[in-house]
């Protein structure tokens, strides 16, 4: 007898089934390749938890200058970036709240953060940049040929914020402002934007938009451009010598609100007025700022000195470009 194929024999095999009317013949089920679905990770489900129970909280606050809505989450109040909530207390940030305004801020600059040690940081010290008469500013081209020296010869200008991180900066430079005239808005912006050099304005608040001077609307686009960080001058231009413990608190501490209203940004250097300081004053200067800035006189700060009283390489009207460079050897 011939064997019968294994194709011949499973059709045979279905029609003797039919035939014999069997109602509960074996079904063949199709099977399925798709794998069964992972689990959700504790992360996400605690994440779409979130998002199910956020509400907007009603209150703002200023993250590196910018306003943004926070959210409540439980009894958490968050920030929300993309889909992900993360609570004000783990952000990293230090936190800092005008309790006159009530407006509340959030800045990598105002956590616990160490500076580093035995570093050499240039820091200069500019009064202004115009061209007609005024002995305490440079001309605009000096201005421009001193910056384009310090980029030539491998200088980085930073803001005192940036010893935070100077990760690929060699040769880190810090220029600084006094007075802060109404001209600077005009002469000084332009060079730094051109060139992309970064420089720290010190305005004494009583003189903030008063005859001369820089007012909000300038300092406020100044510091949006990136390129600048407005931070204290003291509330007058009066020496902190002599003054009642009232006039200091006053001096020391409220500039910091005000120049914050201005630029959503709280600054954490000051500047003594007239140069005068001592080791109670720089002490009572550390309770609202990181650093503190003095007169001139100095090639280089240590940054394993002290932070509060640095002094500064003081630029000259007409000065030689030469002698400009020497302050730096």
């Amino acid at each position: 007898m011939k064997k019968l194929s294994a194709a011949l024999c499973c059709a045979l095999l279905a029609s003797m089934l039919c035939a014999c009317g069997k109602a509960d013949a074996p079904q063949l089920v199709a099977h399925d390749p798709t794998p069964p679905a992972p689990p959700v990770p504790q992360e996400i489900k605690e994440q779409l938890k979130a998002e199910e129970n956020a509400q907007l909280s009603g209150r703002t606050v200023f993250v590196e200058g910018e306003e943004l809505e926070t959210w409540l989450v439980g009894e958490e109040e968050c920030l929300k970036e993309g889909e992900k909530f993360t609570p004000l207390s783990e952000t990293g940030m230090g936190l800092f709240e005008d309790e006159e305004s009530g407006r509340r801020y959030l800045s990598a600059s105002l956590s616990d953060w160490e500076i580093p040690e035995n570093l050499s940081i240039p820091v200069i010290r500019y009064y202004g940049v115009c061209d007609y008469e005024d002995h305490s500013a440079v001309e605009v081209a000096q201005f421009r040929q001193e910056l384009n020296w310090l980029l030539e010869n491998g200088y980085t200008p930073i803001f005192f914020e940036d010893l935070q991180n100077l990760e690929g900066i060699e040769k880190p430079v810090i220029i600084t402002f006094e007075l802060c005239r109404e001209h600077d808005y005009s002469t000084v912006l332009p060079v730094i934007q051109e060139l992309g050099v970064k420089i720290s304005l010190f305005p004494v608040v009583e003189k903030i938009g008063k005859s001369g001077y820089l007012n909000e609307e300038q300092l406020a686009e100044m510091s949006a451009s990136g390129l600048v960080m407005v931070e204290c001058g003291a509330m007058t231009s009066k020496s902190l010598e002599g003054r009642s413990s009232e006039a200091l608190l006053s001096e020391i501490s409220g500039p910091r609100a005000v120049i914050a209203g201005i630029t959503g940004i709280v600054p954490i250097v000051y500047s003594f007025p007239e140069s005068y300081f001592n080791d109670e004053l720089c002490e009572q200067v550390s309770q609202y700022y990181k650093f503190a800035v003095a007169g001139s006189g100095a090639s280089s700060w240590n940054s394993s000195d002290s932070p509060f009283g640095i002094k500064r390489i003081r630029t000259e009207r007409w000065e030689a470009l030469t002698s400009f460079s020497q302050k730096f050897e």
